[in-house]
Formats: C-alpha cells, structure tokens, sequence
C-alpha cells in the first residue's frame, strides 16, 4: 500500500484541511459518524449520523434555525 494517495475531496480532507480550503458544505464524517455543516472553513452545525438518518427533522430544524429560514425540506421528503 506504499502507492496509496489520499483522495484529495473534501471528504476525506481532515478538519484543518477544510479550514485552510473555507470550505462550504455538508459532509458526513465517517471518522466520528457526524454530519457537519461547513460554512467557509468553520462547522456550524454537527448531528450525530443515526439520529440525522432516524429523523431527519431535527437536522432540518436546526438548519433552520441557523440560517433563519421558514421551513426546509430534502429529496425525498412528503408533506
């Protein structure tokens, strides 16, 4: 495995790497099972995997309540 690089997106980036990029995103770290919300290089926003999958309301609400919106909703949600 000496010739294995690290792929160089962003979700395989550490941390300090998405900070020095400002990176802008939702990503699921697969480290600590935690979707992240980033926001030009900060996190504003984490949620523990499981839960964000059994309801994903609660990350929704939180969305919202970050960025001051009305309501959000995803692919796939029914109303």
């Amino acid at each position: 495995m000496e010739d294995f690089k690290r792929p160089d997106h962003n979700d395989f980036a550490t941390s300090s790497e998405l900070r020095s990029r400002r990176f802008t995103g939702i990503r699921m770290n697969s480290i600590n099972h935690e979707q992240e919300l980033w926001v030009e290089g900060h996190i504003q926003l984490t949620m523990n995997a499981e839960l964000v999958k059994k309801n994903p309301k609660l990350w929704h609400d939180k969305y919202a309540e970050l960025f001051q919106l009305g309501e959000v909703r995803t692919e796939g949600d029914t109303k």
